[in-house]
């Protein structure tokens, strides 16, 4: 937690990359709680070590008090899934990390950066209606398939009825149903597409995702098994959802170990930062292992 006249501060590192390789830096990140200052080279996150797990972290984890979603033009099945294809540069850095809670925005590439940071929890934070819900798709077949393989043929489309199935299972109860089979016959193909494309990336570049790699999807699917993965509707200058998950990981007595950006900074809202979003980082408890990963576009439709 912040203190106004600690003259102590730690150092977090965020990564800024572009998708071609053509530049890697790596920041170090000063920060004293005197000043609580956010420029753009810099997030401002303080915090100290915390214990072990304990008994009744999962009831603070769920407990989240989300923000509203509203409509937007990225509700559209190319955004659910992610097109910095180039992960493994965040690699090295996120099997520094021993654990905590992973807060990604965006898609199922957090789902590969949360199993190399081995995180304990997993909040996948975003502010379109249709990210989040195929966020939950993916943590329904992620649950009901043992294996990778099973996985994946859920995206089949000659597999239809048996996903639908499986998302009747897990959702049949909820008052937005009808729009989470809409979202996952909207964002099949772009998974398909994207799925196929990255096993190609991944041969080249000699990585894995957590759906080319047995020992990653275990990883992923236990987080899931044991609801250890919340996929939540969420601003990062939002009211509540930051907020909340800071309160949290306090209680929980975990640090935000990974906090991802993607490439939201570069949204409408976000420039100059907004005394929210300032106050939104600054909650997070965190350690002197804590990163901050975040994505900038270099050309048009490329991060």
């Amino acid at each position: 937690m912040l203190a106004e006249n600690a003259k102590s501060w730690y150092c977090v590192k965020t990564i800024l990359l572009d998708s071609k390789l053509l530049l890697q830096t790596v920041f170090t990140v000063m920060f004293t709680s005197v000043k609580h200052n956010i420029t753009l080279a810099s997030i401002a996150l303080c915090g100290a070590l915390f214990s072990p797990l304990h008994a009744g972290q999962k009831e603070f984890f769920n407990h989240i008090r989300a923000d509203r979603l509203y409509p937007t033009r990225w509700d559209t099945g190319t955004t659910t899934i992610t097109n910095e294809s180039r992960l493994d540069i965040f690699e090295k850095y996120l099997k520094k990390m021993k654990g905590g809670i992973y807060v990604g925005v965006g898609s199922t590439q957090n789902l590969t950066m949360a199993a190399w940071a081995r995180a304990d929890y997993v909040y996948l934070v975003d502010f379109t209606r249709i990210v989040v819900t195929s966020n939950r798709i993916h943590l329904a077949f992620i649950r009901e398939s043992p294996t990778m393989k099973k996985y994946l043929s859920h995206w089949k489309k000659r597999n239809t009825n048996m996903a639908l199935g499986v998302l009747k299972k897990y959702y049949k109860n909820e008052k937005d149903i009808a729009f989470i089979l809409k979202a996952f016959r909207i964002s099949r193909k772009f998974f398909n597409r994207h799925s196929k494309a990255m096993k190609k990336i991944t041969a080249r570049y000699r990585y894995n995702v957590y759906y080319t790699s047995e020992k990653l999807y275990s990883y992923v699917r236990k987080l899931a098994l044991e609801g250890r993965i919340l996929a939540i509707g969420g601003n990062l200058n939002g009211k509540d959802t930051m907020k909340s998950i800071s309160v949290a990981a306090k209680k929980m007595k975990l640090p935000v170990s990974v906090l991802y950006f993607s490439n939201a900074e570069e949204y409408k809202g976000f420039w100059p930062y907004t005394r929210r979003f300032k106050r939104n980082i600054r909650l997070l408890p965190v350690n002197e292992q804590s990163i901050v990963i975040r994505t900038i576009s270099i050309r048009r439709k490329r991060y």
